[in-house]
């Protein structure tokens, strides 16, 4: 018997952070290889590693499928834009901090610009209680993004003045503690993504649009690749963190604006079939080309598209692990919109999202089902992409879940990776949401692991108070009388009792330094958020 044989594109996008290039791609590859490499149905397997030649990672196996053989030749490509994001140095922590403290109390943009045609041909995500999709997410459904935000603040503000002393206090630990930058790097990414252009920002290819505009623009490019690929059966995106937010994009972009992310030499070689001259509008609406995010090219006609049912032909599924595309949805919608055009994935097509309860980064995602008014009627042979929630086990250890969801691991039976690597390439048989509800954690585990996770958070932020009070005592020995004359002076102005006890030393004295550092982070995060209400509506729109 002739064996079977499949190919299949993976498009890796990776999360905040700095990775290199190639980083992410070799990292997901080795991840995968080595969950194939478990595979009880796998005979034969060999990893073709060409990613300093035309970027791809193949894993090529042969496995018995009962009636037969079969060979899954999966390419991995990635699409990297690390250097776009924020970097981990002095001066950019310092800009982030006149941002991140008071993004808690940022105001929730859901207007732009009425002649944008996102706003005539794409609608606001939007929560269950939500009645139409203009409808403001409501305060109890902020909150939890609001808090998150604020805690972020308040560790980001220790973290900055303590690091230095806090790394000694856990040095022990340090083989097991995530990296002490997540927090500044995830909030530093986010802002760089959800900021508006401004004159003289913005990329070399982008100049004065915001800088996601560029993150899309190599999204949208890797994707219509990988799509454009006839000799791959079909082909998927996975993506973590928040290079979640730049897929879901590319996924929901228009057909009208799709080609614009594309250089001229991408689109002459993209299949004519893919083309089409009459993009999708909504009945009524008139699409420009003028006021465009990317700018329309001078090469592309008015009329030129992308069709969205020839791109997604093949389009298998979509995997996001470590999301944070439910605080976009609460805090700026205007990010993440929903295309009208909402059929256009194939029968079998699935959106599987990950997330463990300690991860600071990751939840639920519920404001992402089909818009209520989508304009496309009634689509028999396609769907609209609706994403399923796994609560998936990825570290009981708060933070560094975020970045183990596909660590190799041999602790359990039913890893939920290794299942959803198994589905991969199990020829169909077996479906994404299938495979992760083997591994699934039950409602009460969930619990117990949000209970653990806030425990761990007092924890942490208990420990980085304490060190960066030892650091103020330390800095108050150090420095002469004359310099610490007017803060001491303020302070026992306030309490002499709390002077007398930091001028005694010993455990008092760090308590009561941890105190102040506390009651100095909840200060200026409370005055940020308080200057952020006075400012947003100040601010340039987004578009």
């Amino acid at each position: 018997m002739a064996r079977k044989a499949e190919d299949i594109g993976l498009l890796v996008v990776h999360g905040m952070g700095e990775q290199k290039k190639l980083e992410h791609l070799t990292g997901s590859a080795r991840e995968l290889a080595s969950f194939i490499a478990t595979d009880p149905d796998l005979i034969r397997m060999n990893v073709d590693d060409e990613s300093d030649g035309d970027g791809t990672i193949t894993i090529d196996g042969i496995f018995n499928r009962g009636d037969g053989e079969e060979q899954v030749r999966l390419h991995i490509r990635e699409v990297w834009w690390a250097d776009l994001g924020i970097r981990g140095g002095l001066f950019e922590q310092a800009k982030f901090w006149f941002w991140g403290l008071g993004q808690w109390a940022a105001e929730a943009i859901r207007k732009g610009d009425p002649h944008r045609n996102t706003v005539k041909l794409m609608a606001m995500p939007r929560f269950a209680y939500q009645k139409t999709q203009i409808q403001r997410p409501g305060a109890l459904r902020q909150l939890p993004s609001r808090l998150l935000l604020g805690g972020a603040g308040l560790l980001a503000f220790l973290t900055f003045f303590s690091w230095s002393a806090a790394k000694r206090v856990v040095s022990l630990l340090a083989n097991k503690l995530p990296e002490p930058s997540l927090i500044f790097l995830f909030l530093g990414d986010v802002k760089i993504y959800q900021q508006a252009g401004s004159p003289g920002k913005g990329s070399m290819v982008d100049p004065d649009l915001p800088i996601r505009t560029t993150i899309r623009r190599r999204m949208v490019s890797a994707m219509t690749e990988v799509a454009a690929r006839e000799d791959w059966n079909r082909w998927y995106i996975f993506a973590h963190s928040l290079g979640t937010v730049p897929a879901f994009n590319a996924l929901q972009e228009t057909e009208l604006a799709l080609p614009n992310y594309l250089t001229e030499a991408e689109w002459a070689r993209l299949p004519a079939s893919f083309k089409t001259d009459c993009p999708f509008k909504p009945e009524g609406q008139h699409p420009t080309t003028d006021k465009m995010m990317p700018r329309r090219p001078p090469w592309l006609a008015d009329s030129a598209g992308i069709s969205r049912r020839r791109l997604f032909e093949r389009f298998a599924g979509f995997v996001t692990f470590g999301s944070p595309l439910d605080k976009f949805a609460a805090m700026w919608p205007r990010v993440v919109p929903l295309n009208l055009q909402a059929a256009v994935f194939p029968e079998g097509c699935e959106w599987v999202n990950l997330h463990d309860p300690t991860d600071p980064v990751a939840a639920r995602l519920d404001a992402f089902a089909e818009p209520l008014e989508r304009a496309d009627g009634d689509v028999q042979d396609r769907i609209a992409l609706v994403p399923r929630n796994f609560a998936a086990r990825a570290s009981l250890l708060f933070g560094l879940s975020h970045i183990r969801y596909f660590k190799p691991r041999r602790t359990r039976a039913k890893v939920m990776p290794a299942e959803i690597a198994a589905a991969l390439v199990s020829g169909g048989r077996r479906t994404l949401a299938a495979a992760a509800a083997r591994a699934v954690m039950s409602p009460a585990e969930a619990w117990a692991r949000a209970i653990l996770a806030l425990g761990q958070v007092a924890a942490l932020a208990a420990a980085l108070a304490a060190a960066a009070g030892a650091l103020l005592l330390a800095i108050g020995r150090i420095l002469p009388d004359r310099a610490t004359d007017l803060v001491k002076h303020a302070i026992g102005s306030i309490s002499p009792r709390l002077l007398e006890i930091l001028q005694q030393g010993g455990w008092p004295a760090l308590v009561a330094g941890a105190a102040i550092m506390i009651a100095l982070a909840i200060v200026a995060v409370l005055g940020s958020g308080l200057l952020r209400i006075v400012t947003d509506p100040f601010r340039r729109p987004h578009g």
